[in-house]
């Protein structure tokens, strides 16, 4: 007993190697097509994902306590000191999309936010509150490493006075 190759791997006649390339080709283009879609997919579950972004900025020293929470649509801010509960105010689409974009320009990644060092360390002696930047997306945490309320880091600069300025903390 013999085995015989099917007609499609048996090498001989020119028609038949047509055909097995054709397959290949095809083969090639799916996996290709398919890649595309799963690409357009995770773009799209990223900028979802994007949309879902919180960010939680504190400032705390003794006997103070100041917090600012971002999200679409709404921001909270709260002072603890003055014994206040959350203020929160509708967070129009054009702000949020400033602040979208100061995120965009944030120089490190989001796993880097621990490494940045701050600029200065006053809040190590309590000659500055305490300040720290939270950024929630996709269901995990990234942190700064803790800096100077009113000098942060140049990497989240933009965002993190972005973020000051449509809250009411500084305003009181």
């Amino acid at each position: 007993m013999s085995v015989v190759a099917p007609p499609l791997l048996r090498r001989g006649a020119g028609g038949e190697e047509k055909t097995m390339k054709k397959i290949l080709s095809l083969i090639a283009l799916t996996v290709v097509v398919a890649t595309g879609c799963s690409s357009a997919q995770q773009s799209s579950a990223l900028k979802e994902a994007d949309n879902n972004v919180t960010f939680t900025y504190t400032a705390v020293t003794r006997g103070s306590n100041n917090k600012i929470v971002v999200k679409e649509g709404s921001i909270e801010t709260t002072q603890s000191r003055l014994g206040e509960k959350p203020v929160v105010e509708t967070l129009s689409d054009a702000d949020w999309k400033a602040v979208k974009e100061a995120y965009s320009k944030v120089t490190v990644k989001n796993e880097e936010l621990e490494t940045i060092v701050p600029p200065s360390v006053k809040h190590q002696y309590d000659g500055a509150m305490i300040a720290n930047l939270k950024i929630s997306t996709s269901g995990k945490e990234f942190h700064t490493s803790s800096f100077d309320h009113g000098n942060p880091p140049a990497e989240v600069k933009d965002l993190v006075n972005k973020i000051i300025a449509l809250s009411d903390m500084d305003k009181r």
